[in-house]
């Protein structure tokens, strides 16, 4: 309280925010967060997209690869390294490795798949020196129509991320669904 003019004045001055002017900024940083959180999700989801393409044109340019390598020397098991053999089917594309114990070398299954994956990707064939750990962890591994190996980016979120490989074609094809 101050004195002026022979009388007591009351300062209404204060200190600090209403309510009202917290719930304002609260609401403005509410709305600012909503739009980072979106644009994070849909560059998490574009990232993924492009490490799927870019392991589908490594997977397929490896699998051209090891078929020329077969046709050079004119045999349908081809030696990569490590002592990993891919082995080709009928139609002249790889379908299984030695990686991985399988039951049948004349059909396609999933452990065939599998033990596709496993010698590409943890073999310097493919791999460039760089640790896969984490991309197998990630990576579901499934068998459509007996002859399609489908590679699929496991996710919670952010969409399903894939490639198929054709064991009678060659044929890598990419598919990604944003959500």
């Amino acid at each position: 309280m101050r004195y002026q003019h022979g009388c007591y004045q009351v300062s209404l001055r204060h200190y600090g925010f209403s309510l009202f002017e917290f719930v304002i900024v609260l609401a403005l940083v509410a709305v600012l967060f909503s739009a980072v959180a979106a644009r994070y999700e849909s560059k998490i989801s574009q990232a993924q997209s492009a490490m799927i393409s870019f392991q589908a044109k490594a997977f397929a340019r490896s699998m051209e690869n090891i078929r020329a390598m077969s046709t050079i020397a004119n045999s349908n098991e081809v030696h990569i390294g490590d002592g990993v053999v891919v082995y080709l089917n009928n139609y002249g594309w790889p379908f299984l490795s030695n990686v991985l114990p399988t039951n049948d070398k004349k059909e396609q299954s999933v452990s065939g798949c599998n033990s596709l994956w496993q010698s590409l990707f943890t073999n310097s064939l493919l791999d460039g020196g760089v640790d896969h750990s984490s991309v197998e962890k990630n990576i579901e591994i499934s068998l459509i129509n007996n002859h399609i190996c489908r590679y699929k980016l496991v996710r919670k979120r952010e969409g399903s991320h894939f490639f198929d490989y054709d064991v009678k074609t060659g044929n890598v094809v990419v598919t990604s669904v944003h959500r």
